[in-house]
């Protein structure tokens, strides 16, 4: 398999405006799709085909994206892409990144192409490029690798796309994930960040586009000090148990758009799990 050959080299815009429901619409389900839908289906329906429920991307987001310009695409990318620093109050310091001078100065750059992040977020990505380029596996993983190629395949009759962080011959696919304490991370990928899921997704795709077996591997960095950097290989045990959830979660979806029909699961009476608990211990009568 020669993955140079077989991946896109796509811009990030144009293969976000190829994203939808991936069965009767022309375009391509992505795996945060399938989180959303999975944590709620009613909520997807609501946000993503009917178009009620529109989410604003906070300022504070954009370090994670600004992080992966940096790192995977290098210096030269990131100050074409990026303004550095927010506008400053009257005490000569930036204003908070959330604040409407920031929304202001955002809009006013984003005329010109580029998107803005503050000198404190600036200096703090520039320390993760060091300490990832200090880690052994990390830094192998970035200068021999692939960045940032999309895959695109049918899996179980829904067209899907993936867009690869880094792809090495050696290690597999690999993610590069930031996180303000590594201590919790392992924790925080199978819960609410869904994690578990976009491997077992990326994983299911890139076996229907390339027809071999997948490897996956997270790269974790702190975005705060110690900015601690931590190599996570996926073993195959935890790689198929993400992917077995994919596959429910695909056919379960499938179903929801057929029927029209996108039910929680929570439509009937709901009983607290720590009630029933002490319930059936006797402890409340």
């Amino acid at each position: 398999m020669n993955y140079s050959e077989i991946s896109i080299i796509e811009d990030a815009n144009i293969y976000q405006s190829k994203a939808g429901n991936g069965i009767n619409d022309g375009k391509y389900f992505r795996s945060h799709m399938l989180i959303e839908y999975i944590a709620n289906p009613k909520k997807f329906k609501r946000k993503y085909i009917d178009g009620a429920i529109k989410e604003k991307r906070k300022q504070c987001f954009e370090k994670g994206t600004a992080v992966h310009t940096y790192v995977l695409d290098g210096q030269e990318a990131f100050e074409k892409n990026y303004s550095i620093g927010y506008p400053l109050n009257k005490q000569g310091n930036e204003f908070g990144a959330d604040t409407k001078a920031v929304e202001e100065h955002i809009s006013l750059m984003a005329l010109a192409g580029k998107k803005v992040v503050g000198q404190k977020e600036y200096q703090d990505i520039l320390r993760i490029n060091e300490e990832i380029k200090s880690h052994k596996e990390a830094s192998e993983i970035i200068k021999t690798g692939l960045n940032e190629r999309v895959l695109r395949a049918n899996y179980e009759g829904v067209d899907c796309q993936i867009r690869i962080d880094n792809y090495t011959d050696k290690f597999g696919m690999c993610d590069l994930k930031k996180t303000r304490d590594m201590t919790s991370f392992i924790y925080d990928a199978g819960g609410d960040y869904g994690y578990w899921i976009q491997a077992g997704f990326y994983a299911k795709i890139f076996e229907e586009a390339t027809k071999e077996k997948a490897r996956f591997n997270w790269i974790a960095v702190e975005d705060v000090e110690p900015f601690e950097v931590c190599f996570y290989p996926l073993d195959d045990s935890h790689l198929d148990y993400a992917k077995r959830l994919v596959e429910t979660g695909i056919l379960e979806y499938k179903e929801s758009i057929k029927n029209n029909s996108f039910l929680t699961g929570r439509e009937g009476l709901q009983i607290a799990t720590w009630w029933r608990a002490e319930t059936e211990e006797g402890n409340i009568q």
